[in-house]
């Protein structure tokens, strides 16, 4: 530490000088130079009291921790300034502090620190008086494929010290996400009090747009109470019109017993907004009851997200592919949807049924989302041309337009499946059993060669009048 420019004056009542402070080093931290920290300091008598000024300048700073060297520090030029005097009124001080860009880079993850402003401004007589205000500050953080940018970070608090110290306040925040196509816009007004809660209630907003199309957007209140803050808002699915009531309990003490739970019931009509999305869905409309529930867990420590998930009612018409689904019903659950893994047997349930020509009844398929591009089918039954067919386990991934699924056929009467494959003159009787196996691709299905024997112990005369196409490439004799 070194003191010079001293100044004294007896007759004016004053004092003066100027101060440095080099640190060389300190435990676990390497410095790229020592920090210096320099200021000056002067105080004088008035007519009211005294007047006190001191200001300091701490230098740039480039700071490595020994036990994170991976984790780089910069630290811009930081100023600090304050003022106090006397008077009949009290003791009244000023202070303002003006941070250095902060810079914090750990391999490809920066985050920056900009333009943060705290003033203070206090007045102290019988009590203590004043208020606090933070202005001016951005963030900006980046890493591969993110990027977060802070549009509003201020605040203000009033404080008071008395028989014991209460302060009251308010926190504005402004966010903009991004990956890839995806943007988040989230704002926040945090009202805030100490000892007793804040009596006026915040606001926060998140809106999430994927190619500045909207897809999701929440809407609540924020209150503040004796352990943290509680939430009261909706949040709304906007491609499907979904809005379901939102609420929630952040425990400042024990982050474990924070929860937000998500509930709707309600009935959707499609396509609705989704054709904003895929165009493709145009030719697809229908109607659902939907009732989901969807709790934000912390209790054991990371958040999980158990979820359950019901459509009845169901109904779905594709006019260009030309299926349809009457009386379908679909039951999901998650125990963790943060997983994107469902929990197994998952139902899809159906009256009807139509692809094209073939029409399906009493639909029972039993599946798993085991990931986003992953979807296991357990096992399938239905009823079809007067019999049951079924299928073993098999996958369906959304970006794969080619399956080969192997059916397994039960008493299926022959006439009416001939029927329903274009082959309208085929009378007569008999049943068969075996497998057939059916191929989807490029919104076409078609069957390859399979084995169907008759069903043992039944008779049947199966007659097919313009058959002659079958035999047509047979030579005679």
């Amino acid at each position: 530490l070194v003191v010079e420019d001293i100044t004294a004056s007896l007759e004016d009542l004053s004092f003066g000088c100027s101060w440095n402070l080099t640190t060389p080093a300190l435990p676990g931290i390497a410095f790229t130079f020592p920090p210096r920290l320099a200021g000056s300091f002067e105080i004088m008598a008035t007519d009211r009291g005294w007047n006190m000024r001191t200001g300091a300048e701490l230098g740039a700073l480039a700071v490595r921790l020994n036990q994170v060297p991976e984790l780089i520090l910069d630290l811009g030029t930081t100023t600090l300034s304050l003022e106090a005097s006397t008077g009949a009124a009290g003791t009244v001080v000023d202070g303002a502090l003006a941070l250095g860009r902060l810079r914090l880079a750990r391999e490809a993850a920066v985050a920056t620190l900009s333009d943060l402003k705290m003033t203070v401004n206090a007045t102290a007589a019988t009590d203590v008086n004043g208020t606090i205000i933070l202005s001016g500050a951005r963030l900006e953080a980046r890493q591969p494929g993110m990027a977060l940018t802070t549009t509003r970070m201020d605040g203000q608090c009033a404080f008071a010290l008395a028989e014991r110290l209460s302060l009251g306040g308010v926190i504005n925040l402004g966010a903009r996400a991004s990956s890839g196509d995806t943007v988040a816009l989230m704002s926040l007004r945090l009202p805030l009090a100490w000892p007793e809660p804040a009596a006026a209630t915040g606001s926060v907003n998140l809106d999430l747009k994927w190619k500045g199309k909207g897809l999701a957007k929440i809407s609540s209140k924020i209150a503040q109470d004796l352990h943290g803050a509680s939430l009261d808002g909706t949040l709304s699915a906007l491609p499907l019109a979904v809005r379901a009531a939102l609420k929630g309990r952040i425990d400042a003490k024990n982050i474990s017993s924070s929860w937000i739970e998500i509930k709707t019931a309600q009935t959707l009509t499609l396509p609705g907004n989704l054709t904003s999305l895929v165009p493709a869905l145009g030719d697809l409309s229908g109607s659902a009851r939907l009732n989901a529930t969807a709790r934000l867990d912390m209790s054991k420590g990371v958040p999980t997200l158990p979820t359950d998930l019901k459509l009845t009612e169901l109904s779905l018409a594709h006019t260009g592919s030309e299926i349809t689904l009457t009386g379908g019903a679909v039951e999901l659950a998650f125990s963790n949807l943060l997983s994107m893994r469902s929990d197994p047997d998952g139902r899809m349930n159906f009256e009807r049924m139509q692809l094209g020509t073939i029409i399906l009844e009493k639909g029972d398929i039993h599946f798993q989302v085991e990931a986003l591009h992953s979807i296991l089918v357990e096992g399938c039954r239905f009823q079809w041309a007067g019999g049951r067919i079924g299928s073993q386990a098999f996958r369906i991934n959304p970006n794969v337009e080619d399956y080969t699924v192997e059916l397994y056929c039960d008493r299926v009467e022959m006439a009416q499946a001939l029927e329903q494959f274009g082959m309208t003159q085929a009378q007569g009787g008999g049943t068969a059993n075996g497998r057939i196996p059916v191929r989807w691709a490029d919104g076409n299905l078609t069957f390859d060669n399979g084995f169907l024997y008759s069903t043992p112990g039944e008779k049947g005369v199966l007659r097919v009048q313009g058959a002659e196409i079958l035999t047509a490439g047979v030579p005679p004799g």
